[in-house]
């Protein structure tokens, strides 16, 4: 979701805050900064560690379906149900994300 600067910063500001469930943050993920600057946002706005990596997970997982469907349109729909359906029902513990067992 292409969001304004404000908005942008507001959501990352509700990333860092562990009272915000990440369901409702799953509705609006922003996209748009990559790379170096993705991570500096999440570092300025001290996004704990479980937080960030549920959000990269998010983003890629977003980037992967945007690039398929560019190569693929009629399969998009599709792979995105799919996406949806084998990631959906998964849950990693904060703990495995801290340890390094996440996989």
């Amino acid at each position: 979701m292409t969001l304004t600067d404000a908005k942008r910063e507001a959501w990352f500001a509700d990333l860092a805050n562990p009272d915000v469930p990440l369901q409702r943050l799953g509705n609006s993920v922003p996209h748009g900064a990559k790379g170096q600057d993705l991570l500096d946002l999440l570092q300025t706005n001290n996004v704990a560690i479980p937080r960030a990596v549920w959000f990269l997970r998010v983003f890629g997982a977003n980037e992967t379906v945007r690039l398929h469907a560019m190569a693929c349109p009629p399969l998009a729909e599709h792979c995105l149900q799919r996406l949806v359906s084998e990631t959906s029902h998964r849950t990693i513990p904060p703990s495995t994300v801290l340890s390094g067992q996440a996989w």
